[in-house]
């Protein structure tokens, strides 16, 4: 592969991709990952390094993106390509493949197929993070021990905590979905934060929460209600996706915007294949604007058209997450082309149609269970200090936030209070002391006496520190007549007192 033969046609943080992953390579990497958000052509990159590398082949997450990039590719290269995927497979021989080859990652990795492909140059695995096993572990590092370049795409390279996939290198490249919104690359959210009225989340705790808990919970009549009228109070007759978390709530969702006289399309993973072919072609060609799914309308779903999306299914995972807001992240055809400047960009989207996509979080929540926001796809920070978290999940709950905004100005304040507190400190005692060192005077120091949490995300922590719904949660399922159980009604009595 050399860099001189990259496309004219790539846009200049492709080129940047695909730089990186050249110049890992001829420094002796063997396997590599490219870190770019939802939205942000990861196609095209791929496309790409299958032009300028010798016997490419690409993985695919499921059948959508397996023929979308199936029919990318071959365009892209002007030549066949051999696909791998349940009964189609790819000839064993050489001589009789095509150069380049795409294959199902649920094929490939099953009953060792992967083997025959130990000849290729370089595998090119897209959605890296999903499927990321022991055993796939194990099949990559064969492949590199037999000379494979393998190269993974995702848009979410590190977990939650900010730390790496794991057993998986640091990115050759990686930039955030804030950075490409900030670069105009990507359309900005508009995101509105509701704090729920018709269920409470504290009756899970970090074992009992499911997706099947949630499907019976949120489905039942006042909740589902909530979200219709919350739909329909928002939508304003464009084209909004909403997520639930389970059949059930879809199937009562529906029925709900049929009472109201609101035609909408329905689709989800067992669904059978003719029905949901016809509800999609009714979203997408207009004739419905609302397309309620379940775990359908994700990785591969590209629809620029989309305005708005509708989060009625709570989730911990970040991927999950940024994979929603992703879905309304595409500007729309022919607003952007690539030798615009970051202004230009910026000026062409805000005189689009499309000036930003909105998103509306309809399971925000603070309680115990500690659900993922949009919040912590744009701060990292925050997914490590929850006392951060509280701060800007509070100052953007509300209508027609821009989230952007609101974390960059409480960043800013909580920054300019965190200086004054250690100048305050460093005052009292005339030197920098860490907060867990004693002060002499007892102003700063806090007291470690009394009850902690047993269980669940808060153990350890001193209950009085403790969310009241997370105390009403553990007192509902602790033994009667223990210590534990009478001191969170100590707690829970005191707090009613002083309210």
């Amino acid at each position: 592969m050399k860099l001189a033969d990259i496309s004219n046609s790539a846009r200049d943080y492709q080129r940047e991709q695909i730089a990186a992953a050249v110049l890992s390579r001829r420094n002796g990497s063997h396997i590599d990952i490219i870190g770019s958000p939802v939205g942000s052509g990861k196609g095209f990159t791929i496309g790409e390094l299958m032009r300028l590398g010798s016997r490419p082949l690409a993985v695919l997450p499921n059948l959508n993106l397996l023929n979308q990039m199936h029919q990318r590719v071959a365009a892209h290269l002007e030549e066949d390509v051999d696909v791998e995927q349940a009964e189609r497979r790819v000839s064993n021989s050489s001589m009789h493949r095509t150069r380049a080859i795409v294959a199902s990652a649920m094929s490939i990795w099953k009953d060792d197929r992967w083997k025959k492909f130990l000849d290729r140059s370089i595998w090119l695995i897209d959605e890296f993070h999903l499927g990321n096993t022991e055993r796939r572990q194990k099949i990559l590092k064969v492949a590199a021990d037999h000379g494979v370049y393998v190269v993974g795409l995702t848009a979410t390279p590190f977990t939650a905590k900010g730390l790496p996939l794991e057993n998986c290198p640091t990115p050759c490249y990686w930039k955030t979905y804030k950075d490409f919104i900030d670069d105009r690359w990507l359309v900005p959210p508009k995101i509105t934060m509701l704090e729920p009225k018709s269920y409470d989340y504290t009756i899970f705790d970090e074992i009992t929460f499911n997706e099947y808990n949630c499907d019976e919970l949120l489905s039942e009549e006042g909740t589902v209600h909530e979200f219709a009228n919350a739909v329909m109070q928002y939508y304003n007759q464009e084209p909004s996706a909403v997520y639930v978390s389970g059949v059930k709530v879809l199937k009562r969702l529906v029925e709900v915007f049929k009472r109201y006289g609101v035609q909408v399309s329905a689709v989800w993973g067992n669904q059978p294949p003719e029905d949901r072919q016809v509800n999609m072609e009714a979203f997408l060609n207009g004739d419905t604007k609302i397309i309620v799914n379940v775990g359908v309308l994700s990785y591969g779903w590209d629809f620029p058209e989309l305005r708005n999306v509708f989060g009625c299914a709570p989730t911990r995972s970040l991927s999950n997450m940024e994979q929603r807001l992703g879905r309304l992240s595409r500007p729309l055809g022919g607003v952007l082309n690539n030798d615009m400047s970051q202004e230009q960009r910026r000026e062409a989207i805000a005189n689009s149609s499309k000036a930003y996509g909105r998103y509306f979080d309809l399971t925000h929540s603070t309680s115990g269970i500690k659900l993922c926001t949009p919040i912590d796809v744009f701060d990292n920070a925050s997914r490590q200090d929850n006392e951060r978290r509280e701060k800007m999940v509070s100052a953007a709950t509300g209508e027609d936030v821009d989230v952007l905004e609101v974390i960059e100005e409480t960043a800013d304040e909580i920054r300019k209070q965190e200086i004054k507190e250690a100048e305050r400190q460093k005052a009292q005692l005339g030197v920098s002391f860490e907060k867990s060192d004693g002060d002499v005077f007892g102003e700063t120091r806090e007291s470690k006496r009394g009850w902690r949490m047993y269980w669940g995300p808060f153990r350890g922590q001193l209950m009085r520190k403790v969310p009241t719904g997370v105390l009403r949660s553990h007192l509902r399922r602790s033994k009667p007549g223990t210590d534990y159980r009478k001191a969170l009604f100590r707690e829970l009595a005191a707090r009613e007192s002083v309210a």
